[in-house]
């Protein structure tokens, strides 16, 4: 490689050959064709190079009088506060603590305590957000409700996709009950338990939660599975009816796509529809009601450690656009690197 002869050109470049002669042709290959010089090799080192360059640069003028392991461990632990995940943050404060106290060679040195506070607002969000990553958005409704009043109706997107989500969830429980009558039909016999999926159903009808399965016959089973696809259907025309006059597209295309799920027998079983059943759906809308949580409290919505990784991600973004070393560099490629844990 000769490096690099210019930089900050403005506009962009095309590649071009100039002939000297009619007549005369050359083959040129753009990627189209494997390379006769290994290129690829030559990127993976380039990549190493900047990889250890950025590992060799000091982090002290980050965080002053902080070293770059403590740095990442405050980073780590202050997004498991930020996040509710209170008891994690505690057993991961005492795991440092013991961390450093048997590397500390000096026995006269004082290692500090590293304290997780209680907080109150961190426990009630955690077990809002367990309820919404459960499937249970009645319970997570009703302690948003109660513990932050005016949340939703200040976040009223947020509360629309809660309340989709609540369709869904109906939907996947209406399907899984039907999946589960259908299983226990084609071996002859009506099953006395089924799975539980706890749903209770109040006066109007409308889901609350979990829904107990348990039938003593096939009858029941019918009856529970009809009166759950009613109850459905009857929530998501009162969704329709509150939303219907909406101008927003996302609010119409949101609302298309999950009514689109009544259209099958079991939608558990339909490539076109089944990702919106997927339960990775729910850590979504989990992360959006836990930021409005937070604002409300006058928090930051994100954690330190990602705005470090937006900040990062808008950074690389910049380089990239002036070629050089910032090509070479991609978070991905750094998250890919992390080992896996190995299936236990």
């Amino acid at each position: 490689m000769l490096g690099h002869v210019f930089k900050d050109i403005k506009g962009n470049l095309y590649p071009s050959v100039g002939l000297k002669k009619a007549g005369e042709h050359i083959r040129v290959n753009f990627g189209q064709s494997p390379f006769t010089y290994d290129i690829n090799n030559m990127m993976a080192k380039e990549k190493l190079h900047v990889r250890k360059e950025i590992a060799r640069t000091s982090t002290s003028s980050l965080a002053h009088n902080m070293k770059e392991t403590d740095m990442i461990q405050a980073l780590v632990l202050q997004f498991l506060q930020h996040d509710g995940y209170v008891e994690s943050a505690r057993a991961f404060a005492q795991e440092i603590q013991s961390e450093k106290m048997a590397l500390n060679l000096d026995p006269n040195a004082v290692i500090g305590d590293i304290n997780v506070k209680d907080d109150e607002h961190a426990t009630t969000r955690q077990h809002i957000r367990r309820a919404v990553l459960e499937g249970d958005i009645d319970k997570a409704l009703k302690h948003t409700d109660a513990c932050y009043r005016d949340v939703l109706k200040d976040n009223e997107q947020v509360h629309f996709r809660l309340r989709c989500r609540k369709f869904i969830e109906m939907v996947r429980s209406a399907a899984e009950l039907r999946t589960a009558a259908e299983g226990k039909k084609s071996n002859g016999h009506a099953a006395s338990n089924f799975s539980h999926q706890e749903m209770d159903l109040d006066a109007n009808g409308a889901e609350n939660g979990t829904y107990d399965h348990d039938m003593d016959d096939g009858a029941g089973k019918t009856g529970m599975l009809e009166r759950l696809e009613l109850e459905t259907l009857q929530y998501g025309q009162a969704l329709q009816a509150a939303y219907v006059n909406d101008p927003r597209r996302e609010v119409t295309k949101a609302l298309g796509d999950i009514y689109a799920l009544l259209a099958y027998t079991n939608p558990l079983k339909e490539k076109e529809v089944a990702h919106l059943l997927d339960k990775k759906g729910r850590v979504a809308v989990a992360e959006e009601l836990n930021s409005a949580i937070l604002l409300s409290l006058g928090k930051s919505s994100r954690s330190a450690l990602e705005e470090v990784y937006a900040q990062t991600s808008v950074l690389l973004d910049d380089l990239r656009e002036n070629g050089g070393a910032g090509a070479f560099v991609s978070l991905q490629d750094v998250v890919d690197d992390i080992p896996k844990p190995r299936d236990s």
